[in-house]
C-alpha cells in the first residue's frame, strides 16, 4: 500500500516537473537534483530510489525535529548568555509570526541552530554504500599500527560506509 501511494506521488511530482511547476518540499527538491544535467544518468535515483526517500523522510523527519529541539531549548537553558542573547535578537523581529525569510536573516538563531545540531545530532549515524572506487581525505594525518601516515582511505565501489557523529564537546 505504502508502495502505491509512494507511486503515485512520485508520478505527480513528475508530472508537475514536465510543466515547469517546481515544489519547494524536500521530495520536489530531491527530484529537481535527480534530473539535473550535472548529475551523471548512472548516478541517478531509480524512481524506487526515490520512493525508498518517501519513508525516511516522514521517519526520519518526525522524531529528528522534536529530539533537535528538545536538545537545542536544553542547551539554551544550559547556558543563560547565549538564551538571552538569542531573545534579544528574536525580539528585534517586530512580526508576531515571521516569516521564514525573516527568521533567516538571523545570524544568532543560525548559529545557535547550527552549534545544537553540531553538538547533539539526532541522527548518530547513518549508512551509505560507495557507488564507486572512491578516495576520502582526512582532515589529520593518521598513523597506521604499521607506522604508515595515511593522508587519506581508498575505498572499492560497493564498500558499507558507517558515518558515524562525533565532536568533541563543548557548550556553545
Amino acid at each position: 500500500m505504502t508502495e502505491e501511494i509512494g507511486a503515485k506521488i512520485v508520478d505527480r511530482k513528475k508530472k508537475e516537473m514536465d510543466k515547469g511547476t517546481y515544489g519547494k518540499d524536500l521530495l520536489s527538491l530531491l527530484m529537481k537534483a535527480n534530473m539535473s544535467p550535472e548529475v551523471k544518468k548512472e548516478d541517478r535515483l531509480s524512481d524506487a530510489q526515490v520512493m525508498a526517500q518517501i519513508t525516511t523522510f516522514m521517519l526520519a523527519g518526525n522524531e529528528t525535529s522534536s529530539t533537535a529541539l528538545t536538545f537545542t531549548l536544553w542547551r539554551l537553558a544550559q547556558n543563560k548568555d547565549v538564551q538571552a542573547k538569542l531573545r534579544a535578537e528574536l525580539r528585534s523581529v517586530p512580526d508576531d509570526q515571521p516569516s521564514l525569510d525573516t527568521l533567516y536573516k538571523l545570524p544568532y538563531l543560525d548559529n545557535v541552530v547550527r552549534e545544537s545540531l553540531r553538538l547533539d545530532s539526532p541522527v548518530a549515524f547513518t549508512g551509505r554504500i560507495t557507488s564507486r572506487d572512491t578516495v576520502i581525505p582526512l582532515s589529520m594525518p593518521v598513523v597506521g599500527r604499521d607506522g604508515t601516515t595515511m593522508n587519506s582511505i581508498t575505498l572499492n565501489k560497493g564498500t558499507l560506509v558507517d558515518i558515524r557523529k562525533w565532536s568533541p564537546r563543548k557548550l556553545f
